[in-house]
């Protein structure tokens, strides 16, 4: 009878530490990848995003990879993520993709649609959001 007792109690602690270990997800590092296509000298964009409620990070990209101007940023233990970018010359297009792992999980795009623009997006980004859930925070300036 004390055997059975103390086994019991064995499987139940190993049930409790296997449930407590089951509930902590593992989470994958978050990448915003953003691009910009401008044929304008000078040309780029500049943003911020806030990670987690915290103080607003700055960025500026001027040096374009072709006509691509383009930006990632890889987050840890990222519970909500808020961005905003805008062009800083006139620019055929500008894309805000996430990524958890290697899946696409949101975007944001604008394009300029009948000549090149000024353009401004922002979208919000929560932990465990599907491209499925997603939907298109966008905005632009022309």
């Amino acid at each position: 009878m004390k055997t059975k007792r103390i086994l019991s109690i064995c499987v139940l602690a190993l049930c409790i530490f296997i449930a407590a270990g089951c509930n902590e997800e593992e989470k994958y590092p978050i990448k915003i990848r953003i691009f910009c296509y401008s044929s304008e000298a000078n040309a780029g964009f500049a943003g911020w995003y806030i990670e987690n409620g915290e103080s607003p990070q700055f960025f500026t990209v001027t040096t374009p990879q072709g006509s691509v101007y383009y930006l990632e940023i890889i987050l840890e233990d990222l519970e909500e993520v808020e961005i905003e970018v805008i062009t800083l010359q006139i620019s055929s297009s500008l894309a805000i993709k996430i990524y958890k792992g290697d899946e696409k999980v949101k975007e944001v795009s604008q394009d300029a649609s009948s000549y090149p623009s000024i353009i401004r997006l922002n979208t919000t980004y929560t932990y465990g959001e599907s491209s499925d859930d997603s939907s298109s925070d966008s905005s632009s300036d022309s």
